[in-house]
């Protein structure tokens, strides 16, 4: 991938994130807290935000620690109320967990086209 590839700016895509690793699975393949050196599980490195489409699955940050709502695939944090991002320009943004998932959805897609709007 190159910067040229995100069309819809450095700023407004997001690049890295927190995973949601719920406190009873510290360590577990099972939610992917494992080291990733020999990339046998890549539930060790991949995280997935906003709205899957086609289909209607939604993946928001986690709303706490022990949210179990798919989470393997999910960003989250320890933070109160929020989950750090590396956007694409080198920025961090601490993102709300409860942000809405179109506007989630537009951060985390590089190429939509689509305006993002204050978040």
């Amino acid at each position: 991938m190159r910067f040229s590839d995100i069309v819809d700016g450095t700023s407004n895509t997001l690049l890295v994130g927190e995973k949601h690793v719920r406190p009873s699975q510290f360590g577990q393949d099972s939610e992917g807290d494992a080291p990733i050196w020999n990339g046998d599980d890549i539930r060790t490195m991949v995280r997935v935000a906003g709205r899957q489409t086609p289909g209607l699955i939604d993946r928001p940050p986690a709303s706490s620690p022990t949210d179990d709502y798919r989470p393997e695939e999910r960003f989250g944090s320890y933070h109160p109320g929020v989950c750090q991002f590396v956007l694409c320009d080198g920025s961090v943004r601490a993102l709300s967990n409860a942000i809405n998932i179109e506007t989630l959805t537009r951060l985390a897609v590089r190429n939509d086209g689509q305006p993002i709007g204050d978040y």
